[in-house]
């Protein structure tokens, strides 16, 4: 008596052929298509194989682009942008980065926003819901480490001024928060309101290092 061979083995199809047992769970046992269903496949089949031309022509002008005439791709970041520059014959050429003093304004004039998005679930009743507490006290910490830094960066005294004012006037609301154990609506729109004129002097330092350092970059890539 001869043991069966398992891949000899199986069941038949609707059509009549033999299947492996061991392939039967990962066969269709689906009725047939419909000659709709195979006509629909047959033109939206246009559509996938379109997607996969277009790739392939973007890829092809792009690098006919590349090959003629100099590009220069500007893209988005949070430390002011990147700018790189395609020259036909050349190695892209990626340009310095903005001034740190962008990134410096940009952090301390949106902390005041910080405290307000802490603090603002719990305007209902703050006194009596202290969830606010814990990340204002961190963010507390953060604040003054901050402050007591600030004297070694590198800028222009009136703009560490403006950052030193801002850093400040959040501590005094931070601290008015913790003592109390609570705060009003009124409170954090005073604190927030006053706020406003260092805001926009911190949006005046980030703009000038950012827009001043890409149009130097520029100036130099046209010379080239």
């Amino acid at each position: 008596m001869t043991t069966p061979d398992p891949l000899s083995t199986g069941s038949r199809t609707r059509n009549g052929a033999t299947v492996p047992d061991f392939l039967r769970v990962v066969i269709a046992n689906e009725k047939p298509a419909s000659a709709r269903a195979v006509a629909e496949q047959a033109v939206l089949a246009l559509n996938s194989s379109m997607l996969r031309l277009y790739e392939e022509a973007l890829e092809k002008c792009k690098q006919n682009m590349r090959d003629q005439v100099p590009i220069i791709l500007a893209l988005f970041s949070g430390a002011g942008g990147q700018m790189i520059l395609y020259r036909p014959g050349h190695p892209p050429e990626v340009a310095p980065s903005v001034p740190i003093i962008y990134q410096l304004a940009k952090a301390v004039g949106h902390s005041s926003m910080a405290i307000y998005e802490i603090v603002t679930p719990y305007l209902a009743d703050p006194g009596a819901n202290q969830l606010w507490r814990a990340p204002l006290q961190v963010y507390r910490t953060q604040n003054h480490s901050a402050l007591d830094h600030l004297g070694v960066l590198d800028m222009a005294e009136e703009d560490r001024a403006v950052l030193r004012a801002i850093l400040e006037r959040n501590l005094t609301f931070m601290d008015d928060c913790l003592t109390q154990g609570t705060y009003t609506y009124q409170r954090l729109e005073q604190f927030i309101r006053g706020c406003t004129p260092y805001a926009i002097q911190t949006i005046g330092i980030g703009a000038s290092a950012q827009v001043g350092h890409w149009m130097q970059v520029v100036e130099d890539w046209k010379k080239m």
